[in-house]
């Protein structure tokens, strides 16, 4: 087989997968911002209940913004591992597809 004939292949199987696409996406904006607002409501707290002496705020406050933080990420992973099985599917097909050729 031509070494040429494969490399033009390759990059044409590269090329219609869209090559690398290192935009951020509306699920990882997501994450990050719910992260930031975890941490964030996290440091405030600890500086609210050190300033006050009161710890109520640990039964509500923390939990329900950890739970929040919890359901994004686990969003983010399932959304994400459908993405890469389509890609892998995809990339099986277009590889078999160029190779029976």
């Amino acid at each position: 087989m031509d070494p040429n004939l494969e490399k033009r292949t390759l990059k044409k199987i590269y090329s219609l997968l869209g090559g690398t696409d290192k935009r951020w996406t509306f699920s990882k904006i997501m994450f990050l911002l719910i992260f930031i607002l975890s941490l964030g409501v996290s440091i405030y707290s600890c500086i609210v209940m050190w300033v006050f002496q009161d710890l109520s705020m640990l039964e509500w406050l923390i939990p329900a913004v950890f739970a929040e933080c919890a359901v994004v990420s686990g969003f983010y992973s399932y959304k994400s591992k459908t993405e890469n099985q389509l890609k892998i599917q995809t990339q099986q097909m277009l590889i078999r597809h160029f190779l029976s050729e």
